[in-house]
């Protein structure tokens, strides 16, 4: 009824089709009659190759059937049908694309449904259609089956003549079940003249490996199997013999390393020779590939000072004379008996240390407190804690990092000269910074 002819190779076939089926019998005729309803169906099949004339085919539909009169007489239900049948066919369907082909066999049918008297009936489809063979595997065709059934009272009517139906039929359908092929290249054995090719290996019709670009390497395996290549890259070109194509090579003309893409990095610091300022030192890449050993954030290649740390307006160096000034002056800080507050005529030297720390942010500075030996000893070490803390707190002001300031007080443990005059004494109290870089 529906399908068509398959091949030598390929002797079996399964596939599906859609179309519409119309009634002929007591109520009226309606092959092909104007104005007559036709209801949609759809199937599958299965068929199997006997010779290029002729095949074996089983179909299986699903659908509606019915009619209607000018009267308002008639029915509807729905249909289930199986069939078996031969096809044969005009032309030698191994040789031509195009072939007709009239079949017929035996099967059944299933009415059910309110409008139909219900049941199961026998049914001989015979009929004609013309398949086209799109390639080895797909296949379309029409196909045009008249089912006769044994029946006469299904649509509530018993005359003369058994019920028929006409199916018009569209479908499509996929050879498979390919002869006996032991290496799995498509090519049966009886027409094989490589039977043992890898699997996986591309071949010609006979069976026979293929390499397109003759660079010896299969096109099973080979990734450009147009353009010649190596093996360490899969058949793809490697210019530079690096071991990346050039597809994937951003140096295609330079030997690299696969890290940089195949871009070259002779120090390895992870940046390509082309970017890296310093190509044959190993480097930082927020330096630009140049290293930075005293980790001031200036590379040593402009860095006047490398081995120490200091600031990047000072070139890298530390302000060294400015320290020593600067701290000679802060350490004339001065305190008055018994308290902790900072005389105002002393800012100025402590917005300079400010200005040091600032400059230099890997310093980090001792602030020590120290009082004369007037009073108790333990009230004059609690003081001496209180006037480091103050210095400490007037820097951060200033905005120096807590954590690089620490204060600590001696009381009058260490004392800068003899508190044998008044003098004296005002000079034990005082602030000392060290700085530690």
């Amino acid at each position: 009824m529906l399908g068509f002819s398959q091949t030598a190779k390929r002797p079996q076939a399964i596939g599906g089709f859609v179309g519409l089926t119309q009634y002929n019998g007591d109520l009226g005729q309606g092959f092909f009659g104007k104005g007559q309803a036709s209801y949609a169906h759809i199937g599958f099949n299965y068929s199997h190759y006997i010779t290029p004339n002729a095949d074996f085919i089983s179909n299986l539909s699903f659908g509606s059937v019915g009619y209607r009169e000018n009267l308002g007489k008639g029915f509807k239900a729905n249909q289930i049908a199986w069939n078996a049948e031969v096809r044969l066919y005009l032309l030698n369907t191994d040789k031509n694309v195009l072939s007709p082909y009239a079949h017929g066999g035996i099967g059944f049918h299933k009415l059910s449904g309110k409008d139909v008297v219900p049941g199961t009936d026998f049914c001989f489809p015979f009929g004609a259609g013309v398949r086209y063979r799109i390639n080895e595997l797909w296949n379309v065709y029409l196909s045009e089956t008249v089912l006769y059934s044994d029946h006469d009272n299904r649509d509530f009517e018993v005359r003369n003549d058994n019920d028929s139906y006409l199916m018009h039929s569209f479908g499509v359908t996929k050879n498979f079940g390919l002869l006996k092929d032991s290496d799995k290249d498509g090519v049966p054995d009886k027409e094989d003249k490589c039977p043992k090719t890898p699997k996986g290996t591309a071949v010609d019709a006979s069976g026979c490996p293929l390499d397109r670009d003759g660079d010896g390497i299969l096109d099973a395996v080979d990734k450009c199997p147009d353009v010649k290549g190596t093996a360490a890259t899969q058949g793809c070109p490697d210019k530079d013999k690096d071991g990346i194509t050039d597809a994937d090579d951003k140096c295609p003309d330079v030997f690299g390393v696969v890290a940089m893409k195949g871009c070259p990095d002779q120090d390895g610091d992870g940046i390509t020779d082309a970017d890296d300022l310093c190509p044959t030192e190993k480097g930082d890449i927020s330096m630009k590939g140049c290293p930075d050993k005293d980790g001031d954030k200036l590379a040593d290649n402009t860095d006047q000072c490398p081995d120490v740390a200091g600031p990047i307006e000072n070139k890298g160096c530390p302000y060294e004379k400015d320290q020593v000034a600067i701290m000679e002056k802060a350490d004339n800080v001065y305190f008055e008996l018994g308290k902790d507050v900072i005389q105002n005529n002393y800012s100025d030297a402590l917005n300079q240390v400010a200005d040091l720390m600032k400059k230099n942010p890997n310093y980090t500075l001792e602030i020590a407190g120290h009082t004369d030996n007037t009073g108790d000893a333990a009230k004059n070490m609690d003081l001496s804690q209180r006037r480091a803390n103050t210095i400490k707190k007037y820097l951060v002001t200033k905005g120096i990092e807590e954590n690089r300031l620490a204060a600590q007080g001696f009381g009058d443990t260490r004392p800068l000269v003899a508190n044998d005059s008044e003098e004296n004494k005002a000079k034990n109290r005082r602030v000392e910074f060290k700085v530690n870089r």
